[in-house]
């Protein structure tokens, strides 16, 4: 029982959006990310949903909400705030997240609650520019025996050309249970009207190993 918990926790955990990190949403603007993930495993084929939305309340307080579907029996809705730690300029900051939603498995729905303390820099090097992210979290998800600690680190180029590099590495721990990680690379491709495109392909290994496409589109406002 217990490891069939942890496999449909694994599961549930979205790739994760790592479009902001530490930074928060500025004042008035919106930003919103769809990503769809067609994963293969051993057994099976299947089409994951993620949606992420962020908007900036203040110059000191970003909200979003977060919703992923496996496009099986299981998923979560996840509302945030993100609060600055420490000055808001220069190259390196930090924030802290703190998320409140539930989680389904089937149609069984419980609670779960989520903090997260992020690190970002911002770098620059001649004719381009990018970020590096570093995000720690404590997740709890209601009918899960033990609470799950995330490690996720994102670096990618912003600025320069219109097709940009992204790689995302990210792991999962429970105590006594095995190591779940996730290994990325994408290409940023930059659209009309504020739009970019994310093409990838990801390795992950959560309960068994699967390789997955994963596209996406972002929108900024």
């Amino acid at each position: 029982m217990r490891a069939a918990l942890a496999i449909m926790f694994f599961c549930l955990a979205a790739p994760g959006p790592g479009l902001a990190g530490a930074w928060l949403r500025g004042e008035g603007e919106t930003f919103l990310s769809v990503t769809g993930t067609l994963r293969e495993t051993a057994s099976d084929i299947g089409l994951e949903t993620d949606i992420y939305l962020e908007h900036g309340l203040g110059p000191r307080l970003t909200a979003g909400l977060v919703f992923n579907d496996n496009g099986v029996d299981s998923g979560h809705a996840l509302a945030f705030l993100r609060l600055p730690l420490g000055p808001m300029e220069g190259a390196s900051r930090f924030s802290l997240e703190l998320g409140l939603g539930a989680h389904h498995f089937f149609d069984a729905w419980r609670p779960m609650q989520k903090v997260t303390l992020a690190y970002g820099r911002g770098l620059s090097w001649e004719g381009g520019s990018g970020w590096l992210s570093l995000d720690a979290a404590v997740e709890h998800r209601q009918g899960l025996p033990d609470p799950d600690y995330k490690l996720d680190l994102t670096l990618g180029q912003s600025g320069g050309a219109k097709l940009r590099p992204m790689l995302k590495l990210g792991t999962t721990y429970a105590p006594g249970l095995p190591l779940g990680w996730t290994a990325s690379a994408h290409m940023l491709i930059d659209g009309p009207k504020d739009v970019t495109w994310s093409l990838g392909v990801e390795r992950k290994r959560a309960g068994q190993l699967s390789t997955a496409l994963v596209v996406g589109v972002w929108r900024r406002f």
